[in-house]
């Protein structure tokens, strides 16, 4: 059974000089089974109270405010791990215009994040950037950055700067080359510097058939680490799922029984085995979502970690991306994007590096319309640790808009084929547990869906919506899935006052178990008139 409450209430000071919120907002949810475990109780709890202002000091000058406090509280259904974090977010941001037309500025932001609890993380950070408009065409760029971050028990200082150019030459050819350096030292672990360099074209210019555009940047990265033998830190490095593939980390050599994952705010904390699952491959890593856990499809995480840095262990990366497309005055669009990584990696006599090379290749075409569009895509990934091969396919429809009834419809279909094997390794409450290896050689994954949505406005003051997605993915080596879910929302407006209903229904159909629920929401909400005075 599953309970949820949520109410929160905002208040808005409209200003001309210093326009102001002021938020609060209530979340708690409680899972509970019909069972005599103690332990088979699942909560989460999110309290937060939120300030943020603009004070426009004047014509050219502004500076921001912002201000939140929270409470996360979160308990795991079947076992007795739970988290508790509470903290403090204060941010300030100064911006000054100058120059001709207000086109140079001068932006400095200051933050500073105390946490106590479970996880916590502190921040304080000071930044500053300049950007001079010298003339139409040219301007550059500069900045500076001082960053402490403290997470668990993990911690490092890190100190940047950046330099850089920007040049349009007519309205077609827009370059831009951009320069950073910055040295980022641990706590009890290894140091690392690292120098980039990117130059970038991006040319745009119309012709006869419609208009032609194209894009074409070089990175390149320098990585050196000192205190030899001892662990690299990663704070918060963000990945993002995408069914079916794997989320590989940056690093390698991943100590995994350090890996904590949460979302994008740090709210909720996901966990190993309900949530994810590790994928070992060489020395790298990846994360594969679990459909029943709770992160999503298209989702991004943030993840920290430790992991090992051998003596003497430098790495040289240079990447190229291009792409390319013609958009044609009929609605078809072919394009063709690249990109080409090379790494070189310099290591100890008796350890054994293997560089993350990238080629990758994707061939496609869009065709629009006014009320409907389809597309195909060729992608050839040719990973030194992920190769694969897929097809795309995706299209939108409108099938009625009118006055009072709208109705949409959208589907994908993706296809790839694998050509490796991975190592799943999991836990439980007393650490790492088990691998084991499966799907050795060729193996190959589908994934379809298919979504309607439809709105009817009954009068004026009340409207319906509805919405459907269904989910079929197949996997070689897991077998089929499939996954649907349904909405419906009621909406009656009466002056400042609207009255919504919700409803929610979603099944998670697995090989080997089946997931259903069902939610019901109702919202009010007043808006509040403001009449702007003008200042004496």
């Amino acid at each position: 059974d599953r309970t949820q409450e949520r109410y929160g209430t905002s208040v808005f000071v409209n200003s001309p000089t210093f326009p102001m919120r002021f938020s609060f907002e209530h979340l708690w949810e409680n899972l509970t089974s019909r069972t005599r475990e103690l332990n088979d109780e699942q909560q989460y709890g999110d309290d937060r109270f939120e300030y943020e202002g603009t004070w426009q000091i004047s014509e050219r000058q502004s500076l921001r405010l912002e201000y939140r406090h929270y409470d996360y509280t979160e308990r795991y259904s079947g076992t007795r791990t739970q988290f508790n974090t509470s903290g403090n977010y204060l941010l300030a941001n100064h911006t000054l215009r100058f120059g001709p037309d207000d086109r140079s500025s001068l932006e400095t932001l200051a933050r500073l994040q105390d946490e106590s609890g479970d996880l916590e993380q502190d921040i304080a950070e000071v930044s500053s950037r300049l950007r001079l408009q010298h003339t139409d065409s040219f301007a550059t760029n500069y900045a500076v950055q001082f960053l402490r971050n403290a997470f668990h028990e993990l911690q490092t200082e890190t100190y940047r700067g950046e330099a850089g150019l920007t040049h349009q030459l007519g309205e077609c050819l827009t370059s831009t080359l951009q320069f950073y350096g910055l040295k980022q030292d641990a706590n009890k672990n290894a140091d690392f510097t690292e120098w980039n360099s990117l130059a970038s074209l991006a040319f745009s210019k119309p012709n006869r058939l419609g208009r032609f555009s194209a894009n074409l940047s070089y990175n390149h990265t320098a990585t050196d680490a000192s205190d030899n033998n001892r662990r690299g830190i990663v704070i918060a490095e963000s990945i993002t799922f995408r069914d079916p593939l794997p989320a590989f980390l940056a690093q390698t050599d991943v100590d995994i029984t350090t890996l904590v994952v949460t979302d994008s705010t740090r709210a909720r904390v996901f966990l190993p085995v309900r949530d994810f699952i590790v994928l070992k491959l060489g020395r790298y890593t990846a994360l594969q979502r679990v459909p029943t856990g709770m992160i999503q499809d298209r989702q991004t995480v943030l993840v920290s970690y430790t992991y090992r840095v051998s003596s003497n262990y430098d790495v040289r990366r240079d990447r190229v991306d291009f792409r390319m497309q013609q958009e044609f005055k009929c609605g078809l669009t072919p394009y063709y994007a690249g990109s080409m990584q090379n790494e070189d990696v310099t290591h100890a006599r008796f350890l054994r590096f293997e560089p993350r090379n990238v080629n990758r290749h994707r061939l496609g075409a869009t065709y629009r319309r006014p009320r409907w569009s389809v597309g195909g895509e060729y992608e050839y990934n040719d990973d030194a640790i992920e190769p694969y091969q897929a097809l795309h396919f995706n299209g939108d429809i409108v099938l009625l808009q009118k006055l009072q009834h709208q109705l949409d419809g959208k589907a994908t279909l993706s296809r790839f084929w694998f050509d490796d094997s991975y190592s799943f390794s999991q836990w439980n409450d007393s650490g790492l547990t088990w691998a084991e290896s499966v799907g050795a050689g060729r193996w190959t994954s589908t994934l379809l869906d298919l979504g309607a949505a439809y709105r009817y406005l009954v009068r004026r003051d009340l409207e319906a919506s509805a919405s459907a997605m269904y989910r079929y993915q197949h996997n070689s080596i897991f077998g089929d899935t499939h996954g649907v879910d349904f909405s419906a929302a009621l909406e009656w407006r009466i002056g400042y006052f609207s009255l919504r209903f919700e409803a929610e229904y979603d099944v998670l159909d697995l090989p080997d178990s089946l997931d259903h629920g069902a939610s019901f929401w109702i919202k009010l909400k007043r808006e509040i008139p403001v009449i702007a005075r003008t200042p004496q």
